[in-house]
């Protein structure tokens, strides 16, 4: 189906959501609902820190679940050689 969790970006310092899922799956509200159990538990155990995601930019439909979870568009990264959109929970 898929997975997602929280990861430290490559460099160590900031703390990520991230999710993909098999095609399959898409569209069916499995993203927002598994990230809204990630932002409970984040926001459980480290209140005080900021959460990012980053994305693709041509995966719009990542984007808008990042937009629907309380996250912004920060900036442009290229992360592991690949440029990415880096988002920021509100």
């Amino acid at each position: 189906m898929g997975d997602s969790g929280l990861f430290y970006l490559p460099d160590g310092k900031r703390i990520e959501l991230g999710f993909r899922l098999a095609k399959a799956y898409w569209g069916q509200g499995y993203a927002i609902e598994v990230g809204r159990a990630w932002l409970e538990w984040f926001d459980t155990h480290h209140p005080a820190e900021p959460l990012f995601a980053d994305v693709h930019p041509d995966h719009l439909r990542s984007q808008r679940v990042l937009e629907k979870l309380g996250f912004d568009c920060s900036h442009k990264e290229t992360i592991l050689g690949m440029p990415m959109l880096i988002y920021r929970r509100r």
